[in-house]
């Protein structure tokens, strides 16, 4: 799917000699410039069923600016910066989301990063510093919990642990905090075809195993506009079948399960994921209108019926 730099350019200047008025695919290469900003809206919701009925249906929303800090031949500088009240993100009573919202108002999350010279997401820069603000807001956040008897220390001492964990791991946390990046530059590097539909192999991240789940890809232009330089861009992606076993035998082992009981539950165990993506860009500079990411898992385990939605909006803010 990945295609290189040198590739795109060949396209152009082959697109150039056959003197083609209408190209026949789009190549998405990022054209910005040192300054360049764009404000967003991002929008987050969750939702869950079990037994087909909605336990949970929470949405947040959070203004984020996109800026080129520099720009070369070699690729750009990035600053993601979140205006972000992040009392939303918390099962909080009042009193603990006002404290959140005290200490972190003066906080905005900023993420600097790396692009390639066509715009594909190469890393954070800045990780240590994410890392540092982060346990310094839940480091207070979790005295406050213990000195009012909400939280035990055992127990934001394990939250704080998880924390340290997931911030020793670059993946880790390029996937909690550069998750919306990750979106903005997913198709950076990549020609889309007009009149075709691309079929390819992919990978889902695996919680429970080293080894990632294989998605099956489907992805095609909508619609696109060369007065323009608008497209939309439509990309389906599915759990391989095969592989919900290797989630499931994964899953069981890390519960302890003995391999009799596993082969018995993986027979009444059943997962689907599938992941919709709905991408409108203006291709020429390379900036998103409206982007959208519903991500939908289904899973059985014996009688029991688990359904979650998970959905990311990223709004361009006319």
């Amino acid at each position: 799917m990945k295609i290189s730099y040198f590739l795109l350019l060949l396209i152009f200047a082959t697109l150039k000699v056959a003197g083609q008025t209408k190209a026949d695919s789009i190549p998405f290469i990022a054209y910005w410039a040192t300054g360049d900003s764009y404000n967003f809206t991002i929008t987050k919701i969750q939702q869950q069923w079990q037994e087909d009925e909605p336990i949970k249906n929470v949405s947040t929303s959070f203004q984020a600016t996109f800026t080129v800090l520099d720009s070369s031949d070699t690729g750009y500088r990035i600053k993601w910066a979140y205006d972000i009240d992040l009392s939303q993100f918390t099962n909080s009573d009042d009193s603990t989301a006002n404290l959140i919202k005290g200490i972190a108002k003066d906080k905005v999350m900023e993420v600097t990063y790396k692009t390639d010279e066509v715009g594909q997401f190469v890393e954070i820069e800045n990780l240590e510093e994410i890392k540092n603000r982060t346990l310094s807001i839940y480091s207070i956040i979790s005295k406050n919990l213990e000195k009012s008897g909400k939280m035990s220390s055992e127990q934001t001492g394990k939250i704080l642990q998880a924390l340290n964990k997931i911030f020793s791991s670059k993946e880790l946390v390029e996937q909690m905090v550069a998750k919306d990046i990750l979106l903005f530059h997913l198709p950076f590097g990549n020609a889309y075809p007009i009149a075709d539909t691309l079929h390819y192999e992919d990978e889902f991240s695996n919680p429970f195993g080293n080894t990632a789940l294989r998605a099956d890809v489907q992805v095609y232009v909508k619609a696109a506009s060369r007065d323009d330089n608008y497209c939309t861009i439509v990309q389906t992606s599915a759990l391989n079948p095969e592989d919900a076993k290797t989630y499931f035998t994964n899953l069981f082992t890390q519960l302890g399960v003995n391999d009799k009981e596993m082969d018995e539950m993986i027979k009444t165990s059943t997962l689907h994921i599938t992941d919709n993506k709905h991408l409108e860009y203006w291709y020429d500079p390379g900036v998103p209108y409206f982007v959208e990411s519903n991500r939908q898992s289904i899973l059985r385990t014996g009688n029991k019926k688990v359904k979650n939605v998970d959905i990311t909006r990223i709004q361009y803010n006319d």
